[in-house]
């Protein structure tokens, strides 16, 4: 698929790394449960990914997925998908790998790691109608739960992929969305160097185009309410279940905004073909 957005595939795992399992790790696991064994598994633009096999004390076989991520950036970002993740398990529950825990190792305090249930995957994009089912579950039920907010934005900081989030609230979608936005811009600034045309494009963009396509949302009367959004759907980031055979979502991006931003990831997917196609 990665040839029709023009997107490398994610990074494959070294099938003969030795996967350490840190005391910290291991504070997870079920009480009673014994490793079995842990190996790389998966692919990942940003992380190291392995499985994790345990047997429970009633000798049933259990097992984990763990990511692993080094540095500020790697601690902000599973701190930012165990939070995000469990929000929407809240929500959609098996539709997103169940979250366990994160932390840092003990053995080594710039490696840090998330932890999930492991969920066999078929190595196909789900159907797309019990997909968007499940999104707009996400999306309608979020606001009911009791933590639902009046405002936009999330209480942990997240990011989409090494990229963080600016998700702090506000009360009004068009300034989340610029803090969004300027989040993104004075990252790619400070990774790619100065650029003329962006110098060029940006302000108006920023000071025009969002207020006029954005405030009258929430003007004369109008108003929005936040939802809970995975932020970050895109075919790299959706499955269909081994066992199941239901949708599956992971890798979220997660804050409390507008529903509809949940399409933008769509431009970049191999799965618009196919909507097209239908």
């Amino acid at each position: 698929m990665s040839g029709f957005t023009g997107m490398p595939p994610p990074k494959k795992q070294d099938m003969f790394q030795v996967v350490v399992v840190d005391e910290a790790v291991a504070a997870h696991f079920p009480p009673g449960s014994k490793l079995v064994g842990a190996r790389p598994h998966g692919a990942s633009f940003w992380t190291r990914t392995a499985r994790i096999d345990l047997e429970l004390s009633d000798k049933t076989s259990y097992s984990l997925f763990m990511k692993v991520a080094t540095g500020d950036v790697g601690l902000g970002m599973l701190r930012g998908e165990f939070n995000g993740a469990s929000a929407l398990h809240k929500v959609i529950g098996d539709g997103i790998p169940r979250p366990v825990g994160w932390g840092t190792y003990k053995s080594d305090p710039n490696s840090h790691f998330y932890l999930c249930d492991f969920v066999d995957m078929i190595d196909e994009l789900p159907d797309i109608r019990r997909f968007c089912q499940m999104l707009a579950k996400l999306h309608h039920d979020s606001m009911a739960l009791p933590e639902a907010p009046e405002e936009f934005g999330f209480h942990v900081v997240t990011y989409e992929g090494t990229m963080y989030q600016d998700v702090t609230w506000c009360k009004k979608w068009e300034d989340s969305f610029l803090l969004h936005l300027q989040a993104f811009i004075d990252q790619e600034r400070k990774s790619q160097g100065p650029s003329r045309q962006m110098d060029e494009l940006i302000p108006p963009f920023l000071e025009k185009v969002v207020p006029r396509l954005l405030r009258p949302l929430q003007t004369h009367g109008r108003s929005i309410k936040p939802v809970l959004v995975h932020g970050d759907i895109w075919y790299g980031n959706m499955a269909t279940s081994a066992d199941t055979g239901e949708p599956l979502m992971f890798d979220p991006s997660v804050f409390w905004g507008h529903n509809e931003c949940e399409l933008e990831p769509f431009m970049i997917s191999a799965w618009q073909a196919r909507l097209i196609v239908e």
